[in-house]
Parts: structure tokens; sequence; C-alpha cells
């Protein structure tokens, strides 16, 4: 209990006791430089009138510079209270937040399966299923943010292998297989970055898996991530037929590359193409 008292007001404490040194080393000098009598009547018996003053107000001002400095550590103590208390509100906010929009976001991807399975129609199935891969890539965007501790970045390769994983499960079937082989780096990104990112990724994976192979063809998918000075590059590529030699990412009329040249100019970012053994697509974002 009494070092909890001394704890909580150490300051005050350390200035009393400051000014009780002080007191004592004035009563030393005293006695060493003028008074001829001992040192004790110098102390506490014989103390001149004037020495008095000198003692107490120096005393006095110890304990004012204490009581002041005990003061500010209290108003501090509470505002840091109180500010962690808002990181903390705010923290549950976002979380909640976050959930909700999973939540929502869920809900419409339902309602997009439940549709999806009442359409015969091959060319509504296939626009179906791409919006139903946008809507998962962005949901598991809020998943991974409100599992997290944090909010302000978040793990982009760690949430590129899951998207990855949960892709390739729908087009690895009638006789095909598909390999995801996934070479990354750890890289930090903001919400606001991981959405664009999150949908290139999904539409240049789609892209991979339906179009780089035939028919019940197996294949190769590489997904790769590395850090570089300005920013990092976010690679998809694969061993299959490639682009053909006159196409251009660039002239390109698919909704899918018009969709990643947006979603790339929306980074800052520079889209390369390179078209050997395969195809590669690469991403630059500074």
């Amino acid at each position: 209990m009494l070092t909890d008292h001394f704890r909580k007001y150490r300051l005050l404490c350390l200035a009393l006791l400051g000014g009780v040194v002080v007191y004592f080393l004035d009563a030393v000098m005293d006695w060493l430089v003028f008074y001829p009598g001992s040192f004790s009547d110098l102390l506490y018996a014989n103390v001149p009138p004037h020495e008095w003053y000198i003692r107490l107000v120096l005393l006095f001002l110890f304990v004012g510079f204490g009581i002041y400095a005990q003061r500010q550590v209290s108003i501090r103590e509470r505002l840091n209270a109180d500010l962690q208390q808002t990181v903390a509100d705010k923290e549950a906010l976002l979380r909640e937040v976050h959930h909700r929009i999973k939540n929502n976001l869920s809900v419409v991807l339902a309602l997009v399966e439940m549709q999806r399975e009442n359409v015969q129609d091959s060319r509504t199935l296939e626009t179906l299923d791409q919006v139903r891969t946008r809507l998962d890539a962005i949901i598991l965007i809020h998943k991974q943010i409100y599992s997290q501790d944090h909010f302000a970045s978040m793990r982009l390769d760690t949430y590129l292998q899951k998207l990855g994983t949960r892709l390739l499960d729908l087009y690895n079937h009638n006789g095909r297989h598909i390999e995801l082989v996934y070479e990354m780096e750890p890289v930090e990104v903001s919400p606001k970055e991981a959405v664009p990112c999150g949908l290139i990724c999904s539409e240049l994976l789609t892209n991979a898996c339906k179009h780089a192979f035939d028919a019940g063809e197996s294949g190769t998918v590489t997904l790769r991530l590395a850090a570089v000075p300005s920013g990092f590059a976010m690679s998809v590529c694969d061993n299959g037929r490639g682009f053909p030699e006159s196409f251009s990412l660039d002239d390109s009329t698919g909704l899918g590359l018009q969709l990643v040249r947006s979603l790339a100019r929306q980074l800052n970012g520079t889209l390369r193409l390179h078209n050997t053994a395969g195809s590669c697509i690469t991403v630059h974002v500074s």
C-alpha cells in the first residue's frame, strides 16, 4: 500500500525530499563558512531569522514545484486514459463497420448464387461467376481486416494467397488440374490499396485459368509479389498458350482487362505484358 502511494505521488515526495536536502546543505555551508558553534545549533536550535526565511522559501519552492508537477502528471495520465479509451472505441467501431460490410456483401453474394441456380444461358452464367469472384475478393479483404488487431494496413501477400486458393477451387474441375505456385514477399498495404489489388489479382487469375489452357488441359499459374524500392510488383504468370503476337493490353476491349487497366491507374501503377513461354502480366505500384 505504501509503495502504491509513493508511486502515485512520487514527484511530490521527491520534491519534498529535495527541499529537505537543500535545507540541510544550506545549514552545512553556513556552519563551514560563518558559524563558529556546533552544527546542531545551526541546524535547528539557534538558526538566525534570515536563515529561517531562506530555508523555508527554498522548501516551499520545492514543495510547490512538486505539487504542480504532480498535478500535471495526473492531468496527463487522465488524458492518456481518455485517449486510450477513444482509440479503443474507434477500433471497435471500425471492426464493426468491416464486419457489417462483410456480412452485407455476403448477402449480395448469396443472392447472386441463388440467381445463378435459376439461369440456363451460358453467357449469363459466366457473367454471374465473374460477379461472384469479384464480390468474394472484396469480402475476403474485410474478413481479414476484421480479424486483425489493427486497421491501418494489412498483409497483401497473406490476402493474395487466400484469394488464389479460393479462385483455384472454382476452375479445377472437368479433369483440369491447374497448379497455383506462390512466390511472395511480405508487403503491407492500406485497405484502400488492397481492394484494387485484390480485384486486379482476381481478374488476372481468372483470365489465366479460363483462357491460358485448353479444356481438360493442366498447367501452372504463378502468383508473384515482390517489394521494390518504390513500392511493390504483383505478377500473374502461366505456362499456357499465351496471347496472340498482335495483342496489346492498351487495346484490349475485354471487360476484365479494362477493369485491370482502370484499377492500375487508380493505384498509380503501370502494366507490363511478357508473352514468352506463356504469358505474364505485371503491375508495378509505386
